[in-house]
């Protein structure tokens, strides 16, 4: 299994209002990068910074996908992940589905 960092930032909007996601990450793929493959699953996971005009937030995250090759040294990405907060109340969850294009 190969390790790699993966550093993705983007938004998160709902009815009560939005905030900003930073995340810095390890993915750990199950499969060698080769073109016969079409597809390459992946865990990842890592520390989450959240921001919103109420303030910023520590985070966790947790998540796993598949690389699906494009064309040659292009992927699509699709990955399930959670960003996980801790707080005295207990745990708060804010679950993504994301998708993106890795260029290797």
């Amino acid at each position: 299994a190969a390790v790699k960092g993966s550093p993705p930032a983007g938004g998160l909007a709902g009815s009560g209002g939005g905030m900003w996601i930073m995340s810095a990450n390890a993915v750990v793929h199950f499969a060698p990068a080769e073109r016969q493959r079409n597809t390459r699953p992946f865990v990842s996971g890592g520390y989450t910074r959240l921001s919103s005009g109420d303030g910023d937030l520590n985070a966790w995250n947790v998540g796993g996908g598949v690389d699906i090759w494009a064309r040659e040294r292009v992927d699509i990405r699709a990955e399930l992940r959670d960003h996980i907060r801790p707080d005295d109340r207990g745990a708060f969850h804010y679950w993504g589905l994301r998708a993106g294009i890795v260029v290797r």
